[in-house]
């Protein structure tokens, strides 16, 4: 099972290589493969280390010998939740998407979501063997009066903060939509791509841009622009410009969002 999963993500990484070396129509366009979160250099590099972890991974349990084919007891359990998880989140992610952007259904950016849930299947089945491996070399304990069937308040920090973090993920993916339809009054929306460059500005100051655009537009040439200029390197601010900006591009508008270094009141040079 490992070494399927562990192949079909090879072929994600070598479909996704071939069409930016060679553009070939046979396969989706590059926008199709990731989601433009990070530079794609960087998710090649993260890819290949992915790649040779696995196949070790899957290199000693067919040679039962290597580290991971050796009993782990602190190994099991915490891959199998961590697993779950991610699978339950990728799997919120694409309703959240199919929901929002008609545009998208049944298919439309899912092949990213389809191999995070590759992966995240990959980390349930390695726990899994890890859980099963302990269970079958544990020895019965005889139970006592004194055995506690509490759960510790460690997991309840724990729990209450992944919660948290998932409920605050959902807000914001769902910020931009939200705040389009009550301050926009418009119930249009695409999928939103995102590109960070960098620009020199005129002064010869490195200045950062982000460039919001709407997926499956092929008038985009044409799409009317906004300009948002962010005078705040503050996270609350930036949050604040992201959700603006999503929450245009969502319905047709090609967003330029800029960050000017100078404090606000103080005028550039």
């Amino acid at each position: 099972m490992l070494s399927i999963l562990l192949g079909l993500f090879c072929c994600r990484v070598a479909g996704q290589l071939v069409v930016a070396l060679f553009q070939v129509p046979w396969l989706p366009p590059m926008e199709e493969w990731y989601s433009g979160a990070i530079a794609y250099p960087h998710l090649l590099a993260c890819q290949f280390v992915i790649m040779i972890v696995f196949g070790k991974v899957c290199r000693d349990l067919f040679k039962a010998n290597g580290y991971f084919s050796e009993r782990h007891t602190w190994l099991g359990k915490p891959m199998m939740r961590f697993g779950l998880l991610y699978l339950f989140t990728m799997v919120l992610r694409y309703t959240i998407r199919m929901a929002l952007y008609g545009a998208e259904r049944w298919a439309g950016g899912c092949i990213p979501i389809f191999f995070h849930c590759v992966l995240a299947a990959f980390v349930v089945v390695l726990g899994w063997y890890h859980t099963w491996r302990q269970k079958c070399t544990e020895v019965p304990r005889i139970p006592t009066c004194q055995q506690s069937r509490s759960t510790p308040l460690s997991s309840i920090f724990a729990w209450g903060a992944v919660t948290a973090a998932i409920v605050a993920w959902v807000g914001y993916q769902i910020a931009p939509s939200t705040y389009g339809t009550v301050c926009l009054a418009s119930d249009k929306r695409y999928a939103v791509r995102i590109e960070k460059k960098k620009a020199v500005s005129a002064d010869g100051k490195l200045t950062f841009v982000e460039i919001y655009r709407p997926a499956r537009t092929p008038s985009l040439p044409h799409a009317p622009v906004v300009v948002m200029v962010n005078r705040s390197r503050s996270p609350l601010a930036i949050l604040r410009t992201n959700i603006k900006a999503r929450s245009f591009a969502e319905r047709g508008y090609l967003v330029i969002a800029t960050s000017d270094n100078t404090r606000s009141g103080r005028s550039s040079k």
